[in-house]
């Protein structure tokens, strides 16, 4: 690729280097969020299972009402987590947010690396604000993610997992 020595562009491509990794950050933080919340739920629901399970075979087997009282209690507990929290809705907003924020930075990327010195300055211009103004769209409706989340995901990016930005 021919690059351009233009102090301006130079400064673009400076600024787009910048969104792709942004955009890397932010979607692989929703990524981790996604997997955390999706590992909560199966646990969760494994839980759950072999609680209501261990308390019915109790009651057959005509064994401590106690036992068997506090195995459903606990069944109907993580049942409840499960039914309110919804982490499995959760995970699914997340990993959403994330494809969106991966699609995005698949096109600034190709601006970046196509687009810099063949596109008129107002061209690149309404492209950096496009996708500046989509990537905050995607986290207006996002989400939060939490800190585990980023370290989760920064580690990842680190260690080179998603290193094909550079």
């Amino acid at each position: 690729m021919v690059t351009s020595t233009d102090p301006w562009r130079e400064a673009v491509r400076e600024e787009l280097k910048q969104l792709v990794d942004d955009l890397l950050h932010t979607e692989k933080t929703h990524m981790a969020a996604g997997e955390r919340l999706g590992k909560i739920h199966r646990r969760l629901g494994l839980v759950a299972t072999a609680l209501a399970t261990a308390g019915g075979a109790t009651v057959l087997a005509e064994k401590s009402s106690l036992v068997a009282g506090l195995l459903a209690l606990g069944a109907a507990l993580a049942s409840g987590v499960l039914t309110f929290m919804k982490p499995d809705k959760a995970a699914e907003q997340h990993l959403g947010a994330g494809r969106q924020l991966g699609a995005l930075r698949v096109r600034a990327r190709h601006t970046l690396n196509l687009d810099i010195d063949r596109l008129s300055e107002q061209a690149l211009r309404d492209e950096i604000s496009a996708l500046a103004g989509e990537k905050a769209a995607i986290d207006a409706t996002a989400p939060g993610t939490e800190a585990k989340d980023y370290s989760v995901a920064r580690q990842k990016i680190v260690a080179g997992t998603f290193d094909r930005d550079r």
